[in-house]
Formats: structure tokens, sequence, C-alpha cells
């Protein structure tokens, strides 16, 4: 797995003088439906 190798790579080494903290994507939070009011 190659994304597995890059992410342990990358994780916490520095960016232009800034820490990267590499995390795995998480599904995204259902919405919740909001209804206008006009």
């Amino acid at each position: 797995e190659e994304a597995g190798k890059a992410k342990d790579a990358l994780n916490d080494t520095d960016f232009e003088g800034r820490p990267l903290k590499i995390d795995e994507a998480r599904p995204p939070r259902p919405r919740t439906e909001y209804r206008s009011r006009y």
C-alpha cells in the first residue's frame, strides 16, 4: 500500500517550517437539511 508508506514517511515532518500531521480521510458527515423561510 503506497498511500500508507507515503503517510508514514511524511507524518511529523516539517514543510516550510511547519510540522505536517497526516491523518486518514474520514467519510463526510451527513448534512442536516435547512429549509428557507422566505
